[in-house]
């Protein structure tokens, strides 16, 4: 499978919010960059990345989040300096997606980590 195959094929979490952005707040989010929420913890099993909320100095399994690889990817990247767009060129070349489809699915699964409280706006 190629990585556009992949890229197409993906469903980007276990939440995923269907649909895209509105333009307004797909420009903002493309704009911003964000951090990870310090209370949680991540690791890779079965090509999977897990992400546990901690509460309480312990892991809350019933908040347990799972990325797929392009999720994960994502994940990775998101580093409290890289804005939506960067994060999305770094998604539109590492599975030759188009521009706009790369956008508007960046946007949707910040849009998710930060409705789940995993992610914060710089």
């Amino acid at each position: 499978m190629t990585n556009s195959e992949a890229f197409s094929r993906v469903s980007w979490t276990a939440f995923a919010v269907n649909g895209t952005a509105p333009r307004r707040m797909q420009m903002n989010t493309l704009d911003t960059c964000f951090a990870k929420e310090k209370d949680l913890v991540t690791r890779d099993i079965a090509g999977e990345s897990i992400i546990v909320p901690i509460k309480g100095h312990v892991g809350d399994l019933d908040g347990v989040f799972t990325l797929n690889e392009v999720g994960a990817m994502i994940w990775r990247l998101i580093d409290g300096q890289k804005s939506g767009r960067q994060l999305a060129e770094a998604v539109k070349h590492e599975y030759h997606a188009e521009a706009e489809e790369a956008e508007d699915d960046v946007v949707d699964f910040l849009q998710s980590l930060e409705d789940a409280g995993l992610i914060r706006p710089c």
